[in-house]
Order: structure tokens, then C-alpha cells, then sequence
């Protein structure tokens, strides 16, 4: 099993970022179960140009870089609404297929939280 490493904020770089684009969503997972599992998101609401995404976490998984975040949604829903019964979805970026990354840290959630 490939291990999943979050990238902190003073290695990060968004070249690497380029041409990633919205491949799945992680249902049911809240800001504090990534919080709780991975630390703080690396990219936070200050870091977005356009003001559509607060919370942004990069991820490499078998040699590729994966985004998690949340889309346009006003910053005071994110921690209160996301992933609870009826609420939001984070959005999982790739540039590739990324169903396998996704099961990954579903699984990784799930060890911490229980």
C-alpha cells in the first residue's frame, strides 16, 4: 500500500498543481475529520486569488499530486456544514484517474476517527 503524504505549506508549490482538474468527491468527511488526520489544510482562504476555494490540501500518492478542497462555498459553512447529513462534498483534484487516492484516505480518515 502506497502511503499518502500531505504537503506542508512551506514545501508547496502550485507548478505542480497545473492541470488538475475536479476527478471525485469524498462524501460524509468533514473539515475536522481531514483537520483531525491530516493537520492544517495547506492553502487557506488568503491564498485563493479568486475567492473560490478556503481550504485546500495537497496531497502525493504514488508519484502524483492530489487536491482536496472545498468549492465555492462562503467560508463560514465550510467548518459547520461540510460533509454532515445533507451538506457539502469536498472536491478531490487530479490529473489523473484518482479512485484509488480517494479509497486511500477514506481509509486513512477512518483509522484516526475510530
Amino acid at each position: 500500500m502506497s502511503k499518502i503524504t500531505k504537503i506542508k505549506r512551506e514545501d508547496a508549490d502550485y507548478s505542480y498543481l497545473n492541470g488538475t482538474s475536479l476527478k471525485g468527491y469524498l462524501n460524509g468527511v468533514t473539515y475536522d475529520d481531514l483537520f483531525q488526520t491530516f493537520g492544517p489544510s495547506t492553502y487557506l482562504p488568503i491564498d485563493s486569488g479568486d475567492g473560490k476555494v478556503n481550504y485546500e490540501w495537497v496531497f502525493k500518492y504514488k508519484g502524483e499530486y492530489y487536491t482536496v478542497y472545498d468549492w465555492k462555498v462562503p467560508e463560514q459553512y465550510v467548518r459547520e456544514y461540510y460533509g454532515k447529513e445533507g451538506g457539502l462534498e469536498f472536491h478531490v483534484g487530479g490529473k489523473g484517474f484518482a479512485g484509488d487516492f480517494i479509497d486511500a484516505l477514506e481509509k486513512e480518515i477512518k483509522k484516526i476517527l475510530v
